[in-house]
């Protein structure tokens, strides 16, 4: 029998040959899909409208670019208007109370201008509408990729409503099934399914098992050092929970997610902790939430002239988040906590793209040295209080201008030397750039004898593990792992979309 002839065995009265077209029908899948919307709105009865929505309905995510197509042909006045009984039954089959905006979602979700596409996807997630989860179901797989992320972001903000539509997709045949697993992990990490995680998990550990020692290259996230091997005492210490073992490339897609959150006001959900390096282990991110609040913290701080005169005309969230970040310990005084814990506790951050950088280092109880560094070495700040570090030894803690002026060299004399290395290496890939540069430096520094500048890097290098001190001979202990702060378990637990090879 053909399609046709199942439709048609819709409308006989016998219920059990009916049941058995509407199973023949979500059998044969896709072809049967134009037939069955054809019935549905032209037939004069309820009782086979009904079939083919069961039909229909049971071929989930199949449906949804044949709908909307046929809603896009449609043509309504306003959203007042009496529906027809074809857009009654149509809306019974999307589950939606009234026709009139999804078939104007459909004509502009078929426009010929992607801009109108992605309107169309921005507008249902702004107004965070489960209803037309359909729609977006189609931009999913839109052939312009700034329609398919409008789509995919739109899904994450209506959330976990659209969690079953998109768990559907996922495990269809269709294009946009490994678009639908992203939306999932974004949503939330529960939302996948277990065939799903169980892959995940088995690349997961492959992956863990054959990469090299290395950790996060967005070191401009703030990062802590731990003289430790137990992992268990490091969650404990910043208040972490559900550790999930985490490949090298998730713990930099995290730490490059908190690079920028380094405040109360910002808090981040997750941290990447790193197995045991060197006996050494590191912490990416800085959960100020595990910190304890202290209200006679913010009563001194109402109190601080600088709160009274700078913030006296700001707005009252400013104001509040000003206080809020002052009512936790500093991040001294929690180098001297953990350092009285562990023996020895430091952080580093870098400095980039003008955001300010710096280290601390603290051993049982005490800060050893503190350095605060703005835009280039030039800005670094050494903190006078404490005596300088073996680590600093044979450093630069000037510009290279300032160093050549001190030891008698032309102050410009490096930067002739860069000028020519950059209209020689004009066009040219930026691996032949860097390697240039990297050899006239060399060469600058045997002819010269300047040192390296002083920076993070180099301090965590000599100090505990550093990003250019990893390498064979590092021993490693343990894995590392992705964990939550309080603020990601108060968020809903792990989410976001986390690459499991650097090389993806």
């Amino acid at each position: 029998m053909t399609v046709d002839d199942w439709i048609a065995q819709l409308t006989t009265s016998e219920e059990e040959a009916r049941q058995a077209a509407v199973e023949t029908l979500v059998a044969t899948g896709r072809s049967a899909i134009p037939a069955l919307l054809g019935e549905l709105c032209t037939t004069d009865s309820e009782s086979v409208a009904t079939a083919c929505i069961q039909a229909l309905d049971r071929l989930g995510p199949l449906i949804h670019e044949p709908v909307l197509r046929a809603l896009s042909g449609f043509h309504t006045e306003a959203a007042t208007e009496p529906m027809s009984p074809t857009e009654s039954r149509l809306c019974r089959l999307l589950g939606i109370s009234h026709i009139h905006d999804a078939v104007v979602y459909a004509k502009d979700g078929f426009s010929a201008n992607f801009w109108v596409r992605k309107q169309v996807a921005d507008d249902i997630g702004c107004h965070g509408i489960p209803d037309y989860g359909f729609v977006l179901a189609v931009l999913l797989g839109d052939s312009n990729g700034a329609v398919c992320h409008a789509a995919a972001k739109s899904f994450a903000a209506v959330g976990r409503p659209l969690v079953p539509m998109l768990q559907q997709i996922r495990r269809s045949a269709l294009p946009t099934r490994r678009a639908a697993l992203e939306v999932l992990a974004t949503i939330g990490w529960d939302t996948i399914d277990s065939t799903d995680l169980m892959l995940l998990t088995r690349l997961m550990n492959a992956e863990i098992a054959r990469e090299l020692p290395s950790i996060p290259s967005w070191t401009s996230c703030l990062w802590w050092a731990l003289p430790t091997e137990d992992q268990a005492a490091v969650l404990d210490a910043f208040g972490l929970s559900d550790p999930i073992p985490a490949t090298a490339a998730m713990g930099a897609a995290v730490a490059r997610k908190n690079s920028g959150l380094l405040y109360a006001s910002a808090q981040p959900d997750q941290v990447y902790v790193s197995p045991a390096l060197d006996g050494w282990t590191l912490v990416f991110g800085d959960p100020i939430s595990q910190y304890p609040r202290d209200e006679n913290r913010i009563r001194r701080a109402r109190e601080d002239d600088y709160f009274t005169f700078f913030y006296a005309d700001e707005p009252e969230e400013e104001r509040a988040a000003w206080l809020e970040q002052h009512a936790r310990p500093s991040r001294k005084e929690r180098s001297v906590e953990l350092s009285a814990r562990f023996g020895a506790a430091h952080w580093y951050k870098v400095v980039d793209a003008y955001d300010w950088g710096g280290w601390c280092i603290a051993e049982n109880g005490e800060i050893k040295r503190l350095a605060h560094q703005g835009d280039g070495v030039s800005d670094l700040d050494l903190d006078s209080d404490h005596d300088p570090h073996p680590s600093e030894h044979g450093l630069r803690a000037e510009s290279v201008s300032e160093w050549l002026s001190t030891h008698g060299f032309a102050p410009e004399m490096w930067d002739e030397i860069s000028d020519e290395i950059l209209q020689r290496t004009l066009g040219k890939p930026p691996d032949d750039q860097n390697a240039e540069w990297d050899a006239a430096w060399a060469k600058f520094q045997q002819h010269t004898g300047i040192p390296d500048e002083m920076t993070a890097s180099l301090i965590a290098e000599r100090t505990s593990i550093g990003p250019g001190g990893l390498g064979p001979h590092t021993r490693v202990t343990g894995q590392g792992v992705i964990a939550l702060t309080e603020h990601g378990r108060q968020g809903g637990g792990h989410r976001g979309v986390l690459r499991l090879r650097t090389d993806e």
